[in-house]
């Protein structure tokens, strides 16, 4: 298993306690926080690396102004 694969499956569990335990705001974090990974994950197949939340959001969100690229 890789370490996207990991992240995914540690946020399913924490996702999965949360319900349990009868927390909204930790269980829509990481519902949150999953459904972004899983995205991440199908636009990246063959990325294996846990990606930053910075990669995530700018992958998600690739014309803000904090994801801009500047070449010399």
């Amino acid at each position: 298993m890789n370490q996207l694969d990991d992240h995914i499956s540690q946020a399913k569990r924490e996702l999965s306690a949360a319900q349990q335990r009868g927390d909204q705001p930790s269980a829509r974090h990481y519902a949150s926080e999953l459904n972004d990974l899983l995205t991440y994950k199908k636009n990246h197949p063959d990325e294996n690396h846990d990606p930053s939340s910075l990669e995530v959001f700018c992958d998600m969100n690739p014309d803000d102004p904090k994801c801009r690229v500047f070449e010399d």
